[in-house]
């Protein structure tokens, strides 16, 4: 597996043996495949997201306050987000089971409350 310092010198080698084009260099390399998700756990968990988006999660419930729509609406909305954003975040890393205690779950839900949020904060 590469990092940033590998990537880094790769993409400079090949610009001073094949010089800087106009239409670009090679491609990349593939970027390293992700590593497994890890099991996310504790009491806190449930506090800072839940899997419906319901008022149980802090989040949510400020979003609620904030944003003056039920956490109805805003579990709808992020659900929605949630749904047309899993494909994209599947092909960078797929989780295990769609449970937020799952990482790379956790992450997809998150962006999609904080989409959410974007949408309904005036």
């Amino acid at each position: 597996a590469k990092g940033a310092a590998e990537y880094d010198l790769e993409y400079y080698m090949r610009d001073l043996v094949r010089g800087n084009k106009k239409e670009g260099n090679l491609a990349a390399s593939p970027p390293p495949p992700a590593p497994p998700g890890r099991i996310l756990k504790g009491a806190l968990l449930p506090l800072l997201l839940n899997a419906d988006f319901s008022d149980g999660c802090v989040p949510v419930k400020v979003l609620a306050d904030v944003s003056g729509k039920s956490s109805a609406k805003i579990a709808s909305l992020a659900n929605d987000y949630r749904t047309k954003s899993s494909k994209a975040f599947a092909t960078k890393a797929q989780w295990d089971a769609e449970s937020v205690s799952d990482q790379y779950y956790f992450d997809l839900s998150c962006y999609a409350l904080w989409r959410t949020a974007g949408d309904l904060i005036p």
